[in-house]
């Protein structure tokens, strides 16, 4: 049996080697730095965002997986959200930035819970989506409008620097900014530290608030794609 080997740098990749563990599989935990040598050996690398070189499982590449993730991702922002404030989510006016699969997986939660929620997109197509999911929708093109910065909560997840300086400017005080969106994210950082802005990093939330779950998902993953292995 080839040994599975999961590049990883959180809890979730550890839980992710017991639940294979546990299936019957040969499973081990390793560094990227040291996943081209473990492939040389024969070791079946498992990892997000794999060099092709690497011969491996990418599951960044799997789109059911990534709704799930991004699923688990949506409840750890709303968590996240509700302690990172000094109110409550219900009646929070909140900004969602993009309508991919982390924001359509995110609005129903916060209205669930009592949020307003205005989507900002692109595409007709994406502002469709928002709209079928009964939020508020604003279309814009190239820079994000002024009125893009007067919400309670401002959630990000588009990975592509939107909020530039002069419209972090604009900020109501108490805003709190999430970041939800891979490197480089969608926010100056530099901006967000001279103005005092209050921000809060959602990056990576899966491995961060549900270890356990997004462990498990990854294990899933290589077991169903290890049995249509067999099959093909």
């Amino acid at each position: 049996m080839r040994e599975i080997c999961l590049v990883g740098g959180d809890d979730r990749t550890d839980f992710a080697v017991q639940a294979l563990r546990d299936a019957g599989y040969r499973a081990t935990r390793i560094p990227l730095s040291e996943a081209a040598v473990y492939a040389a050996q024969g070791g079946m690398i498992v990892g997000g965002g794999l060099q092709e070189s690497l011969g491996g499982f990418d599951y960044f590449k799997n789109e059911a997986f990534l709704y799930d993730n991004a699923r688990i991702t949506a409840e750890g922002a709303v968590m996240l959200l509700g302690k990172s404030t000094s109110g409550t989510v219900f009646g929070m006016d909140v900004a969602v930035i993009g309508m991919g699969r982390i924001a359509e997986c995110l609005c129903p939660l916060l209205r669930a819970l009592g949020a307003r929620v205005s989507v900002y997109a692109r595409r007709d197509e994406a502002l469709a989506r928002a709209r079928a999911l009964g939020v508020e929708t604003v279309r814009f093109s190239g820079t994000l409008p002024a009125c893009a910065m007067q919400h309670d909560a401002i959630c990000n997840t588009v990975p592509h620097v939107l909020y530039h300086r002069e419209l972090l400017a604009g900020a109501m005080r108490d805003v709190l900014l999430m970041e939800l969106a891979s490197a480089p994210g969608g926010f100056d950082m530099n901006a967000v530290r001279e103005l005092g802005l209050t921000y809060v990093n959602g990056q990576g939330l899966p491995g961060k608030y549900a270890p356990r779950a997004a462990g498990k998902l990854i294990a899933d993953f290589v077991i169903d794609a290890l049995r249509r292995e067999e099959h093909e």
